[in-house]
């Protein structure tokens, strides 16, 4: 059929003949067939479109064919119109048999894409498979954070180790090693890591040394524990021996997948049985306890031996235990509740540092310095790590310090007190001197002068006290000198030359003795300088004291004056100061009393030795 045949409309009428050129109805037809038309060739645009935006199709073929069914169908549309006023019918027959066609080749395309269609999942399908994949994703983001923190955490409990650690392969390469390590060589991890262990600057102190290292790497990636002592080198040359061990690390297959290289230093050790025992005493309180507990339940569910051997516990013992069995009740809290308080204040804060006090097993209490931190076990979920040391010695210490400040604080005011007692009592002094400068009765004089010398008495204990390093006491043979002395000084203007011979034992005081008896003193001294040497004749006054282990102190007052006249008696007396002596003894729980002498006058004071 040639293109002018399908073009050729003679013998034929239009359509728009059958419709009788109504022009309602051709209009219908045409807008009908026109917005067919637009609405065809609009879907293969989108369509390939589609196409070209999604690379990814299973059967992008499916999806030509059917916009080539679709435009074929919009070019029947369009004919349709054509053939209302061009009676082309042969052409408008081509493009219908071309559509049969390819519906026909769309159909049979349909049937293999419609299986593979069928196939695909369904939108709700695709929503869980997406959901699904969002949590897997979710779940990997969350074991990844539990990892980085788990190895934040070992990192900190590793670097933390006071002795030498480190990870190997099996075949001694290097993988981690605590910051001591790194710091005695002086070097860097990133630096080594990598590197075959027996070229670390430790081992280069010989080449037996490095030989006999690699000898034990290969026996440890066997299985074997080694263990052996041996000098190792650092940074500046410095040479330390070391207890060093080679612990392998085995896979549930019970192949070595690591090797933990050890080391402590012991080179205190190898010079004497002694320093070993105070290395290994510094080496114990070094090491700090760990502790896992559950955050759960407040449960252990590991302890290491420092930990264990802390609290004297054998080793697991403490596993499956609650926390609260080491921690020590008292009346605020009970130990769970301690427990239940650190438990809140980590997770809150995701880290602690805190001091708490502890028990034993055998029901010993002591304090600890501990820090907490939390993080996810992957088998026991969120778990609280304990570090703790024993500072119970810095707890005495510190309790020691405040006592000592408390007791130089009460020292510093007792001697205040004193100090202002003397000056309040020189006060007093000053005020009677002033009183007698105003008196023209030569009694009244002497009876205040009398008063002062009592003063200067008691104000002279109260002088030691402040300048004595204990403020308790006074040395009896300072203060009896010093009081001899002032009088001495008071009344040499009336009498002669007078010696004074003091011959005290070394004895001390307390201010409620030291009181009494230096009044007692003064008022025997002063009686001797007033009476015993008339015409101011010269003579020598004497004060003697017993041994000083005696329960008894006795202190003898002679002098070789004039003497008492023969009936004096001590219990009659009327003066104001005998009488004062007499009741003073009595307070000292002690007696005073004239021995008889054929020259001048001796009295024999004796009291009880205050106690402490």
């Amino acid at each position: 059929m040639t293109l002018a045949l399908l073009l050729d409309g003679a013998g034929y009428i239009p359509h728009g003949h059958c419709y009788l050129w109504q022009t309602p109805l051709v209009a219908l037809h045409v807008a009908a067939d026109g917005l067919i038309a637009i609405a065809y060739f609009s879907i293969p645009v989108l369509l390939i479109y589609f196409i070209r935006q999604r690379h990814d199709l299973p059967f992008p073929g499916i999806f030509w064919l059917f916009s080539g069914f679709i435009v074929s169908c919009g070019i029947t549309h369009l004919l349709a119109i054509w053939t209302l006023w061009h009676p082309d019918y042969w052409l408008a027959g081509a493009a219908k048999a071309f559509t049969a066609w390819i519906s026909i080749t769309t159909a049979i395309w349909l049937l293999p894409s419609l299986r593979q269609a069928l196939a695909l999942p369904s939108l709700a399908e695709m929503r869980d498979l997406n959901y699904s994949l969002q949590q897997e994703i979710n779940d990997r983001n969350q074991i990844a954070a539990a990892l980085k923190e788990s190895e934040l955490k070992f990192r900190g409990i590793f670097d933390q180790m006071y002795q030498f650690i480190g990870l190997l392969t099996p075949q001694g390469i290097l993988l981690e090693a605590n910051r001591t390590a790194l710091e005695f060589g002086g070097i860097e991890l990133d630096d080594v890591r990598g590197q075959p262990f027996w070229d670390m600057i430790w081992w280069q102190i010989s080449p037996a040394t490095r030989e006999k290292l690699q000898g034990a790497i290969a026996q440890a990636a066997q299985g074997e524990f080694m263990r052996y002592e041996v000098e190792v080198q650092g940074a500046q040359g410095q040479v330390i021996t070391l207890d060093f061990s080679l612990r392998p690390v085995l896979d549930d297959a019970g192949n070595v997948v690591l090797l933990i290289p050890e080391g402590r230093d012991i080179s205190d050790r190898i010079q004497a049985e002694k320093a070993l025992q105070l290395q290994a005493v510094i080496t114990r309180n070094m090491a700090e306890g760990v502790c896992l507990v559950r955050a759960d339940n407040g449960v252990i569910v590991y302890a290491n031996p420092k930990f264990e051997h802390m609290f004297g516990y054998d080793s697991g013992e403490l596993n499956g235990q609650s926390a609260a069995i080491v921690n020590h009740p008292d009346a605020a809290m009970t130990p769970e509740a301690v427990v239940l308080s650190i438990r809140e204040a980590v997770l809150a804060k995701k880290e602690a540092t805190y001091e708490i006090y502890n028990i034993k097993k055998d029901g010993t209490p002591f304090w600890c310095e501990a820090t907490a931190a939390v993080f996810d076990h992957p088998d026991y979920g969120p778990v609280l790590v304990a570090v703790q040391q024993d500072i119970s010695d810095r707890k005495a210490a510190e309790a020691q310090a405040q006592i000592q400040a408390s007791l130089e604080e009460k020292e510093l005011l007792l001697k205040e007190i004193y100090h202002r007692v003397k000056n309040n009592l020189q006060v007093i002094f000053s005020l009677l001197n002033l009183q007698a400068n105003n008196l023209s009765d030569a009694h009244a004089k002497a009876a205040i002068r009398e008063s002062q010398n009592r003063i200067i008495a008691m104000s002279l204990v109260h002088e030691k006290l402040y300048q004595s390093s204990d403020l308790a006491h006074i040395e009896l043979s300072e203060y009896v000198t010093s009081l001899a002395k002032s009088l001495l000084a008071t009344y040499r203007p009336v009498v002669g030359k007078i010696s004074l011979d003091i011959k005290i034992a070394a004895c001390h005081l307390d201010i409620e003795t030291a009181i009494p008896c230096g009044l007692i003193l003064n008022e025997l001294i002063a009686n001797s300088l007033k009476y015993a040497y008339p015409q101011s004749q010269p003579g020598c006054l004497s004060i003697e004291s017993n041994d000083s282990d005696s329960q008894q102190i006795i202190l003898t007052i002679k002098d070789d004056g004039i003497g008492l006249p023969q009936d004096f008696d001590l219990q009659r007396v009327t003066s104001l100061g005998l009488k004062l002596v007499s009741n003073l003894a009595k307070q000292l729980r002690g007696e005073i009393k004239i021995v008889p002498s054929c020259a001048g006058t001796e009295f024999k004071l004796s009291f009880p030795q205050p106690q402490g």
